[in-house]
């Protein structure tokens, strides 16, 4: 009894910290979201604060402007009426000057007029980027701590070694550590009998087209179909396990997982993938199954 209780405990223990882990992530990435929200909503605040300023140097710029065209309109009638010689020569370099004041500040204000556009673009960018960070918070714990009610696409069937249905149910998702002390399978399954074979079946959405490789964490063995194809085969000697790459186009594919529920040892399970030249793999994401 104490073995079971040890055992149990030590469970309880991996799940604590993997929701600990679990909670560490979604705490990091609601931060990185909550940052890129204030980022989105300071460059609005500085845009309108930097379109304010523009708005007033045009507003000064284009009273000079008109200045500096009434100035070179008196200056060119009174050129006119002089006669050649060094006081018209003069004249013609003050004229000279004075469209060039006038041509660099209508680039001064074009340039402006332009840069309040860009920063106008800016604040609408980022006001429609806020309602999509908003979301993905709100959805950011059902990424990590999800409710089986949710989803219950994964059929799951047990079976005694005759081959007899025992009972059947719907999960979630494969991640799930399955215990006799700790589901209601306990008691319609395992006082039929000491192992139960078990079935997952389900779908999961592939993103794009690819070599992938799909697999079981698991200790137990366990076997695995992606289309009815056998990609992956788990068994107690490491030399009997092994994987098999499957090319996947982009859209809904079938699962199937064969293993064994243990009540005496505490059967975990969990489905990852991973492009063929990928480095890790990854857990099935929640959204991807169907």
């Amino acid at each position: 009894m104490n073995f079971a209780k040890d055992q149990y405990a030590g469970l309880v223990k991996i799940q604590l910290q993997e929701e600990e882990k679990k909670l560490s992530k979604l705490e990091s990435e609601l931060k990185n979201l909550e940052n890129n929200k204030s980022k989105l909503e300071k460059t609005i605040e500085t845009n309108n604060e930097t379109i304010k300023t523009l708005d007033n140097d045009i507003v000064i710029a284009r009273s000079n402007l008109a200045s500096l065209n009434n100035e070179l309109g008196s200056q060119k009638s009174e050129l006119e009426k002089m006669t050649e010689g060094s006081a018209k020569d003069e004249r013609k370099k003050y004229v000279s000057d004075l469209e060039k004041k006038i041509n660099k500040l209508e680039n001064e204000i074009k340039t402006k007029e332009n840069k309040i556009v860009e920063l106008k673009n800016e604040i609408e960018q980022s006001k429609n980027a806020i309602p999509g960070n908003l979301s993905e918070q709100e959805k950011m714990p059902e990424k990590y701590f999800y409710s089986k009610g949710h989803k219950n696409n994964i059929e799951v069937k047990y079976f005694d070694k005759n081959g007899k249905l025992i009972y059947k149910e719907k999960y979630a998702k494969i991640d799930i550590i399955f215990s006799g002390g700790n589901y209601n399978i306990y008691n319609q399954v395992l006082k039929v009998a000491i192992s139960v074979e078990t079935i997952w079946q389900t779908k999961i959405y592939i993103k794009e087209d690819g070599e992938y490789s799909i697999k079981v964490e698991t200790e137990y063995d366990t076997d695995l179909f992606v289309d009815n194809k056998n990609v992956f085969t788990k068994r107690f000697r490491p030399e009997d396990t092994k994987i098999t790459d499957i090319k996947l186009t982009k859209g809904v594919h079938n699962i199937k997982i064969q293993s064994f529920l243990n009540p005496i040892g505490y059967t975990p399970f969990r489905l990852v993938i991973k492009k063929v030249n990928d480095f890790r793999y990854k857990p099935v994401s929640y959204y991807d199954y169907r």
